[in-house]
């Protein structure tokens, strides 16, 4: 019997598994072991045996340099080598990786070139890496062009910065360091204008608030925290952030700042809540809990806000900030300490640029300090600890700069013991009004912290009463420095702050003061100010207060093709 018989009866005799179309005898060569071999390429591939039911990790074909003359090179893809036809750039699959479907693919396709030489194969080969070259600096540039922009955005940068400042500057320093050694055009490639900034940004928050929503779609329950401000352009700035639960991981990250069309009514606010919800799919299910301050629109019972939110979500808590309460209550004190609180010494030295620097000169003729007075702010909780500060610090020249300005009813309070000796008490009630406020703001707090941090105040209060009855006044600095002159009198007692909270809740998820959207609206006065009023700030406030999600720029990239700068 011929050879050719006895073999054909050998593949014959071998068992075949019909299940995965393999020869099950071990003993016979796979194909990828013989891919050079132009006898055996057409042979069906013979994978690894399946013993007992079990199916090895089957071999994958490798490229030779052999394979060029038939106008291929390869692409590698995650450890696995394609072949790619360097006239088309056409990538076969791995199993083409053979002699004769390499060259099936170049008699067919490129027919009128079949009989070329491997030289002329070789140049098409050096002209493809060129353009795979510049391909990929233009991958690294357009990443390059995310990663500033992100940086601009969170840093709340104009957005000319990028290509009037940043991209000069990275050139003088490569310049500097290397010398000749590095090419400065491809730092040129990366794309800088303002409009490719502004449009990266705007990909960045998007892709952002994309992986929010879908945290946030899962998550089993959610807060919001609310509040309302105007900015530079008159506009009406409504910020949310939302806490819940990701991954067994507790989440504060901000929602949205959207512009109230019109009114700031409960009606307008919760219109603008409920169509971002509804566009986002986000059920007022799970909304469990609410924090805003004690404005009328949002916390009124019949018509504010919470009232609104209850009619789609009837469970949910409603939190009145902690830090606005403690404010509130703050202000309820006897009249004749209101009296010693209302500081005007400070509005008629600041009421003008000339007044304001002939007390700054005084002050320096007299060797202080401090050269100046300041303002108080009802937004910002530590100024007014402050303010009381500086002028007890500063109250000789203040009579001294009042009497130049024949102001001699107010001079004469800075000679009376009894007036100073209040407003020294007042200064260190407020400053550990300070201690308190600055303990109770920042990112992770919740009720029943700020709860104890408060009724741990009250208690202290209380203990210093029974401290001053025994005419102990040691917890005062700024009363026990004044010495003999302080006059030491009832009403220093009667500064008396009740009870500032309610119980605490035992659920970790309602936020307890408005600070983030506090923090969030001075993001908004540093972006959008008077060089840049027509900003719509949402994209950059995402990527600059969301601080657990980053935007995913590779993904971002992979939607792009690589470019010059323009």
């Amino acid at each position: 019997m011929p050879a050719t018989s006895v073999s054909h009866l050998v593949f014959i005799s071998t068992p075949f598994s019909a299940a995965n179309n393999t020869y099950l005898d071990e003993s016979l060569p796979s194909t990828s072991e013989t891919a050079g071999e132009n006898e055996t390429d057409d042979l069906p591939a013979v994978g690894p045996a399946a013993v007992k039911g079990k199916r090895k990790r089957e071999k994958t074909r490798k490229y030779t340099d052999n394979y060029l003359k038939f106008g291929f090179t390869f692409k590698e893809t995650d450890g696995i080598e394609f072949p790619m036809c360097v006239i088309c750039s056409t990538v076969l699959s791995n199993e083409s990786m053979k002699p004769s479907k390499l060259q099936r693919h170049l008699e067919t396709t490129h027919s009128h070139i079949k009989d070329k030489p491997v030289d002329y194969f070789k140049t098409y080969l050096k002209s493809l890496q060129g353009q795979q070259k510049s391909a990929k600096v233009g991958e690294l540039a357009l990443k390059c062009s995310y990663q500033v922009a992100l940086r601009i955005a969170q840093n709340k940068q104009p957005y000319t910065i990028g290509e009037d400042l940043i991209l000069p500057s990275a050139t003088d320093m490569c310049k500097t360091i290397y010398g000749n050694d590095i090419d400065i055009n491809k730092l040129k490639t990366v794309p800088l204008s303002d409009t490719t900034i502004a449009r990266r940004i705007d990909e960045m928050a998007s892709d952002v608030r994309v992986q929010l929503i879908e945290k946030l779609r899962l998550a089993d329950a959610f807060a919001l925290q609310l509040d309302e401000s105007t900015d530079v352009s008159k506009d009406a700035q409504l910020l949310a952030f939302v806490r819940f639960v990701d991954q067994n991981e507790m989440l504060e990250e901000f929602l949205f700042c959207k512009r109230l069309p019109e009114r700031t009514t409960s009606a307008e606010i919760f219109k603008v809540i409920d169509a971002f919800f509804r566009e986002n799919y986000i059920s007022w299910a799970k909304c469990v809990a609410l924090c805003t301050d004690g404005a009328r629109a949002m916390a009124g019972l019949k018509s504010g806000l919470i009232a609104l939110v209850r009619d789609v979500a009837p469970e949910v808590i409603w939190t009145h900030c902690m830090l606005h309460r403690e404010s509130l209550v703050a202000k309820d004190m006897s009249a004749e300490l209101s009296d010693v609180m209302d500081v005007k010494v400070v509005n008629i030295v600041k009421k003008s640029a000339l007044q304001t620097r002939l007390f700054s000169n005084l002050c320096a003729a007299e060797g202080e300090e401090h050269t100046g007075l300041l303002y108080h702010s009802e937004v910002h909780w530590l100024s007014r600890g402050s303010v009381l500060a500086r002028v007890l610090e500063l109250r000789t020249s203040v009579r001294e700069f009042l009497l130049l300005q024949k102001r001699t009813e107010l001079a004469a309070l800075f000679s009376d013991n009894v007036w100073i000796t209040k407003l020294a008490n007042l200064t260190d009630i407020f400053a550990e009004l300070n201690k308190l406020n600055s303990s109770m703001q920042g990112r992770n707090t919740y009720a029943f912290q700020l709860y104890d941090r408060m009724e741990g105040f009250v208690k202290k209060i209380r203990k210093w009463k029974e401290r001053v009855g025994e005419g102990i006044f040691s917890m005062f600095p700024s009363v026990d420095e004044l010495g003999d002159s302080a006059v030491l009198s009832p009403p220093v007692t009667h500064t008396d702050f009740p009870q500032l909270a309610a119980k605490a809740m035992m659920s970790l998820l309602p936020f307890a003061t408005t600070y983030l959207c506090e923090r969030g609206f001075s993001s908004l006065i540093y972006l959008k100010n008077k060089y840049r009023s027509r900003l719509q700030p949402e994209a950059d406030m995402t990527l600059c207060l969301t601080t657990s999600i980053r935007p995913r720029l590779d993904k971002l990239c992979a939607t792009h093709q690589g470019q010059t700068s323009h």
